[in-house]
């Protein structure tokens, strides 16, 4: 077996669709979570996976300069934000790019005189696309029930059968 190098985020360029560059934070993809189903079989009890997913959630913290943050709040629940970074080995470098299209939460910090106005955003994806290397690692949407994990479309079949 290949021993795999780990990768280091160098940092997170944040972008908001139709606003562009927001600002440099970091990034909180969200979570693959599964939903199982339990059943019982001759050896006990088991979970299963049948490709659906939990709800996802992501977050982004920054420092910024300007308020256009709340234009992309006011297109509800597509607010479109798209974060890039470098992944480096120590042998090659490698562009991640994540697209989470969905509604978004706003807090910001307690600002004090001469401080900087940092935000979080807490975003909740129907869309969501993780891409590392020009290569699809995950696409799920929500609305057209398509949860594909490294080009795998795991809710095919189940569209399939009901229709979709």
């Amino acid at each position: 077996m290949q021993n795999q190098l780990s990768y280091v985020i160098n940092k997170a360029d944040i972008y908001v669709e139709g606003i562009g560059f927001i600002g440099v934070g970091t990034y909180s993809a969200p979570e693959l979570k599964f939903k199982k189903v339990e059943g019982n079989g001759a050896a006990g009890t088991y979970k299963r996976s049948y490709g659906a997913v939990e709800e996802l959630e992501a977050s982004v913290k920054l420092t910024v300069t300007n308020q256009t943050l709340y234009k992309a709040a006011a297109k509800a629940n597509n607010a479109k934000i798209i974060c890039t970074s470098a992944l480096e080995t120590g042998v090659d470098v490698k562009g991640r790019r994540d697209v989470i299209v969905g509604g978004i939460d706003i807090k910001e910090n307690e600002v004090k005189n001469g401080e900087v106005l940092e935000v979080e955003l807490s975003a909740y994806p129907i869309y969501w696309l993780k891409e590392v290397g020009g290569v699809i690692m995950v696409e799920i949407d929500k609305l057209k029930d398509i949860v594909k994990v490294d080009g795998k479309d795991l809710l095919e079949e189940t569209r399939s059968v009901v229709g979709g």
